[in-house]
C-alpha cells in the first residue's frame, strides 16, 4: 500500500489490471461508443478515466481514446445535446481525451500493462 485511496494498493490495481484487460468487457465498452448519447458519454468517461490512471491496455489505448473522442464529436455533430452546459461539458470531454494522446513524434505514456 502506498496511499490511501482505495487504487493506492497492488492488490486493487492487480485487480483492476485484469478486469480491464478482459477483451470482452473492452469490446462492451467500444460497442457502447456507437449507441444512445448518454451511453456514448458514459462509455467515453470510464476511457478518459483509465487512460488518465495508466489502467488502459497499450495495444487498445490510443483506438479507444480515437473512437471516444469521434463518439462524442459525432453527438455534438448530430445536435444530441442542445443545453448550453452540456455541450460544454462534451467540448470538455473531448479536449481531456486529446490531452492524453501523444502528440506526434512524442513517446505515448507508458500503461500498466
Amino acid at each position: 500500500m502506498w496511499g490511501f485511496s482505495p487504487l493506492q494498493n497492488d492488490i486493487a490495481c492487480d485487480w483492476l489490471e485484469e478486469l480491464i484487460h478482459d477483451q470482452e468487457l473492452l469490446l462492451r465498452v467500444e460497442q457502447a461508443l456507437g449507441a444512445e448519447p448518454e451511453v456514448v458519454r458514459a462509455a467515453a468517461a470510464w476511457i478518459h478515466q483509465l487512460a488518465a490512471n495508466g489502467f488502459l491496455p497499450h495495444d487498445s489505448r490510443e483506438r479507444l481514446m480515437l473512437r471516444s473522442i469521434a463518439g462524442l464529436e459525432g453527438l455534438l455533430t448530430r445536435g444530441a445535446f442542445t443545453h448550453p452546459h452540456v455541450i460544454a461539458s462534451v467540448q470538455a470531454e473531448i479536449s481531456g481525451l486529446r490531452s492524453l494522446l501523444p502528440s506526434p513524434g512524442v513517446a505515448a505514456k507508458p500503461s500498466l500493462d
